[in-house]
């Protein structure tokens, strides 16, 4: 970056502020490191800052420029104050120049930057209908926030081409637009690719170049050869160069097989864009002629000797024979064959091995021998287990537990060890004993470890585990990289960069006293300002809002992750990075570099399916539904993080209509409000053995939302209207005369049914949240309080009221490759008469998330329902109160397969559980099965009752869904 300090001046460069002199002009240009100087030599005092402006050819808000530059008015300004605010603006990485301007005023001086910036890309947008567009965005070198270089970018879109063509469409259609932002001087450019007809391959042929040896008929034998084996597989295919390359490495193997080890392979293509084909033309430079020939070899295929042979390259052909022999020799000796023979011949045109492979030796066992004190060694005879139990004696194998014995010995202390002689003792014919003679060396202890000035943490870390009262323990060096690993990130945590950490070792008498010291600089670093790179109009104080660390804090590298995740929630930037920048050991101060790229400001989601809406005792295909739905949304309308959304979804069973608008803040606190409008409408599956719905259940309204979160604790409120209605859908003849029995089964008011009735929604909510993970946690519990009141509004239903608090709690703890997880919930509603209670509001218990070996919502209690046939139907009444108890054990089976054991159990009741009994508790015993995948574990439940609640009743349940239980 080129930044032109002009400097006019009403005084000379090194007078005292107050004294007339006359006025100085300069011009000075100068790349940014010698900002420092060049403005040391010409701002030699502090003066009095009056006033200070601004102005840019890119949009930078003035809020923005004012807490970068951070110089204010109406006191004595140094200039290591306005070197830092040059630095700052330095560091936004979109001004080209930098002009600043220091002119007298009636009272001190006024400073004026001018800023002028430099193009930049914003994005790059692929479009056209072709499948696998994002795989050609690495060619674009240039990343957000570059600046813009034209020839950088003719430069990518030649290599996208260039790739397009090895794939065979040398027809293919790159080209772009680039959209110019004059405003922020950034560039949005938009490249379209089509790929067109892929080319064929309409001939493939070959010609072979050879030395005089070579006679005619023998090129002749050679070229049929090719065109039968290599040719063939080439012609009138689709062309692709990663295809052409393979085929042509195959070749090569196959001509060395014949004896060419040499041969050079040259490639000329003849397109024919208008036919849309290619022509190809193999050249080979064939030279020098050797056939390995191999007999007697059965452990070891002729491909496996000769690709050892061609290891040696195309000089293969200049070494002689016994070379190769020796070589064959040594990888049978290496398998066991330690009597193999090997016979070789030499031709003209022929290398001949005779090989006498014979019989295979084993070791079965290993001896460790101290070559000081001659006696057996024991512990460390384990390194050679996977050795031993191999049937024949393998090199590589003993190789890989000789470097764990050698590591055994390190980690118990011994620094010297080391194998002295290996000896093979038979044992029986082609059976050996392979005895080790160790000179183990001295053994060194820890008998001391201290962390100078820093005593708290010998208690931390990885030094816990070593600090006991007689500390006497084999002194392995590997702990030192740990420590000093451990030691580091603590520092840097801490905010200390260039903190020096060394240990120091005294040895005596194979005691080992380890002492760290630690010299963490001058000084702990702190956050600087943040500087947003590149001309954003996302408004400066927005973003620090939301920042979750403050200039002149101490550093602390969770703040930065916290501060990344306040901003991911606002949803309304597709890429975030915070990257500290660089620091040498003078700064205390460590800015902080954020780059933000804006998402698409509109979004269209579409989603559309099939769903299990309920299946019946006869398994019948009338449980399948369609489900349909959308949303359309709108990122950052009024650019205040804000987000308005259009949601909606329908299936044959329920339809869900929500508008919503949401503020991160509001009135400036940290509160994320959000208003919404909502319509559904829900179809209660019918009775058990029926596929027919048996009322429907609607609700409209609109609400506020306001809710925080505060480290793992999220608190919420919701204050609106609901108009709800619960009737009977089926409005015919037959259904009317049965209204009072439908009511009668699910426990309510008749005089209810069909009539809207408006609430007053009030809905507090805590969430605790200490999981390890959300979609599938490990370790950690996850709790949830709601209190949920609707109080009617009009006096005809004002017995219709509800106040409905649930609990839930569940707990997840490890052990080994298991997970033990137990879930615990329970609710009650406050309401004298049950009837009057909404069922939409009532608890219910059964389905995939709840006791699995119920149908959803079909735990008991159940109403009874008699159809004019007189048959008899249940139908789900729900509960008042409510408790269930879910326990599972998950466990690995294969790769990404899992399985799971549970237990549920639960009740419900509607008098408080005043008449309950322990035959009452509803139970489901089951296993499972869960699938990883990308978008969550996909889920497979199969669960058996303790007691059917009717004969008529399924025993068992199950469920296909994704997610876990709980």
């Amino acid at each position: 970056m080129i930044v032109a300090l002009f400097l006019s001046i009403m005084l000379w460069a090194c007078v005292a502020v107050g004294t007339e002199q006359p006025s100085v002009s300069m011009l000075l240009v100068a790349q940014a490191a010698d900002h420092a100087q060049i403005l040391e030599k010409n701002i030699k005092e502090p003066f009095l800052l009056h006033n200070i402006t601004f102005e840019s050819d890119v949009y930078l808000s003035k809020a923005e420029f004012d807490y970068l530059v951070d110089l204010p008015v109406s006191t004595m300004i140094t200039v290591d104050q306005i070197k830092k605010a040059i630095s700052y603006l330095s560091k936004k990485n979109k001004f080209e120049k930098i002009i600043l301007s220091i002119l007298q005023a009636a009272k001190g001086y006024t400073i004026h930057v001018t800023l002028t910036g430099f193009w930049t890309l914003k994005k790059l947008k692929f479009h056209g209908g072709m499948i696998g567009k994002e795989n050609y965005r690495h060619y674009y070198t240039m990343e957000p926030g570059d600046p813009f270089d034209t020839a950088k970018h003719e430069e990518a879109l030649e290599k996208i081409r260039h790739a397009f063509r090895s794939e065979g469409y040398f027809n293919a259609d790159v080209h772009s637009s680039v959209d110019y932002n004059s405003e922020t001087k950034e560039v949005v450019v938009h490249c379209t690719l089509k790929k067109n007809e892929r080319f064929k391959i309409d001939s493939a042929s070959i010609e072979i170049k050879s030395d005089e040896s070579m006679g005619q008929e023998a090129r002749d034998l050679l070229c049929v050869d090719v065109q039968k084996k290599f040719i063939a597989s080439v012609n009138h295919g689709y062309y692709s160069k990663s295809f052409i390359n393979q085929q042509t490495q195959d070749l090569k193997c196959e001509l060395a097989k014949m004896g060419y080890i040499y041969v050079t392979i040259e490639l000329r293509e003849q397109i024919n864009k208008q036919a849309k084909k290619i022509d190809l033309v193999f050249s080979l430079d064939v030279h020098h002629k050797k056939e390995f020939v191999f007999s007697g070899n059965t452990f070891f295929s002729n491909d496996q000797l000769r690709n050892s042979i061609l290891e040696f390259g195309h000089s293969a052909w200049l070494l002689p024979i016994t070379v190769f022999a020796q070589e064959i020799e040594q990888m049978y000796q290496k398998k066991g064959f330690w009597q193999v023979a090997v016979g070789s011949t030499e031709s003209p045109s022929r290398y001949s091995f005779a090989i006498t492979e014979r019989s295979r030796v084993s070791v079965k066992k290993v001896i460790l021998k101290d070559a000081t004190s001659n006696e057996m060694i024991g512990p460390a005879v384990g390194c050679f287990a996977d050795f031993i139990a191999l049937k024949y004696f393998d090199a590589d194998a003993l190789g890989v537990a000789l470097d764990a014995l050698l590591a055994w010995y390190l980690k118990e202390g011994y620094w010297d060890a080391h194998v002295l002689k290996q000896e093979f003792i038979p044992i029986d014919s082609d059976c050996y004993a392979l005895q080790l003679t160790i000179d183990q060396g001295p053994r060194s202890y820890l008998t001391s470890l201290s962390i100078e000035c820093f005593k708290e943490l010998e208690h931390q870390g990885p030094f816990a585990r070593v600090q006991k009262k007689d500390l006497h323990i084999p002194f392995d060096s590997g702990m030192l990289h740990e420590q000093r690993r451990w030691l580091l990130e603590y520092f840097r945590a801490q905010g200390y960069f260039h903190v020096d950490i060394k240990p120091y070792i005294v040895k005596d008498n194979g005691q080992v006293a380890v002492t760290w010291k630690i010299n963490r600089g001058q000084s702990q670093n702190k956050f600087g300002k943040t500087v947003v790179v590149g001309s954003n109009k996302f408004p400066i104080e927005y973003i620090l809002r939301e920042l979750q660390y403050k200039e002149g804090q101490l550093w602390n590298q969770d703040a930065l992750k916290q501060s990344f995740f306040k901003l991911k929630d606002l949803e309304v930037f597709e890429h975030i990075n915070f990257s500290p920048d660089q620091v040498t050991k003078q700064e205390d101060e460590k800015a902080i570099i954020l780059r933000l790229q804006e998402d698409e400001k509109y979004e269209v989601r579409l989603r559309g399916g099939v769903e299990l809406q309920n299946f019946t005792q006869q398994f019948s295909v009338d449980g399948f539904t369609y489900r349909v739905g959308g949303a359309f949304i709108v990122k950052n309308p009024f650019n205040q993080g804000d987000q308005f959304s259009l949601d909606g979804d329908s299936a044959r069973g329920y339809r869900e209509l929500v508008a919503k608008y949401r503020l991160p803040w509001i009135f400036g606190q940290p509160f994320k409000t959000e208003f919404e409008l909502f319509t559904n409408q829900y179809l209660q599956p019918g009775f058990i053995g029926s596929t027919k719905n048996i009322y429907q259940l609607s609700t409209h309204g609109c609400l506020v939302g306001f809710s925080r979160n505060l480290n793992y604790v999220d608190t919420g409120l919701n204050v609106g209207f609901e108009w709800m209605q619960t009737k009977i859908p089926d409005r015919s003849d037959k259904m009317q005369r049965f209204i009072d029995s439908v009511a009668r089964a699910i426990d309510f008011d008749p005089r209810l049914l069909a009539r809207q009735v408006p609430f007053l929604r009030v809905e507090p909510t805590v969430v605790v949240d200490v999981l390890d993970q959300k979609i599938n946690p490990t370790k950690g519990s996850f709790t949830v309080v709601t209190l949920k009141g609707l109080f009617p509004l009009n006096r005809l239903n004002i017995n219709t009221y509800v106040i409905k608090a649930s609990l839930e709690q569940s707990v997840f703890a490890p052990f080994k490759s298991l997970v033990f997880a137990l879930r615990f919930r329970c609710g009650h509603i406050f309401q004298d008469k049950f009837s009057s209670i909404m069922p939409s509001e009532r608890f219910y218990l059964g389905g995939a998330n709840s006791i699995r070996s119920y149908d959803t919502d079909f735990a008991p209690p159940l109403g009874v329902f008699c159809n004019d046939e007189g048959q008899q139907n249940f139908a789900p009444q729900g509960g008042r109160s409510m408790f269930n108890i879910n326990a599972e054990v998950r466990f690995p089976i294969y790769k990404r397969l899992g399985g799971v054991l549970f237990q549920d159990l639960g009740a419900l009741s509607n008098n408080r559980f005043a008449d309950f009994q322990a035959k009452n508790i509803l139970a489901g015993t089951g296993i499972g099965l869960r699938l990883a995948t990308p978008v969550g574990p996909l889920r497979f439940d199969f669960a058996w009752k303790w007691t059917k609640p009717d004969p008529s009743c399924r025993s068992f349940a199950w469920f296909l869904t994704f997610g876990q239980a709980f």
